[in-house]
C-alpha cells in the first residue's frame, strides 16, 4: 500500500502540532521544500534537495532504501519516496516519545506509517 500526496495531509497536521520540536520542524521544512519543487516542477532542484535529506540521514536511508527495493523511476515516484521516508521519519521520533498516531491518523495511514517504522529499526 502506498499513500497519495493528498492521502498524506495528516500528517502535515500531525507535524504541525509538534513543530515546536527541531526535528519535526526541520522534517515540516524538508516536506514543504520538496511539495513546493515537485509542484513547481523544478526537478533538477528536487533531486538535489532529495541528496541533501539523504545526507543529512544518512542511516536511515540506506535502511529506507533497503527495505523498498522497488526503485523511484519517475519524477513522480522519487518525489513520493521522498515524501513517504520524511513523514516515516517524522512519526518514528514521535513515537519513541510516547505519541498515539491513532490520535492523529486514519487506520490506513497508521498502518503503513507503522509498517514503515517497523522495518527502519
Amino acid at each position: 500500500m502506498e499513500l497519495k500526496p493528498n492521502e498524506m495531509d495528516n500528517f502535515r497536521k500531525l507535524f504541525d502540532v509538534f513543530k515546536d520540536r527541531h526535528d519535526i520542524n526541520d522534517i515540516q521544512r524538508d516536506l514543504n521544500k520538496l511539495d513546493f519543487l515537485y509542484l513547481d516542477q523544478r526537478f533538477h532542484e528536487m533531486n538535489k534537495h532529495i541528496v541533501e535529506i539523504a545526507n543529512k540521514h544518512q542511516e536511515e536511508m540506506k535502511i529506507w532504501n533497503r527495505i523498498n527495493t522497488h526503485k523511484p523511476k519517475t519524477m513522480k515516484d522519487k518525489y513520493l519516496s521522498a515524501r513517504h521516508f520524511l513523514c516515516a521519519l517524522g512519526c518514528k521520533g514521535l513515537v519513541k516519545l510516547g505519541v498515539d498516531l491513532s490520535d492523529y491518523l486514519t487506520v490506513e495511514e497508521q498502518s503503513y506509517i507503522e509498517s514503515k517504522i517497523k522495518t527502519m529499526e
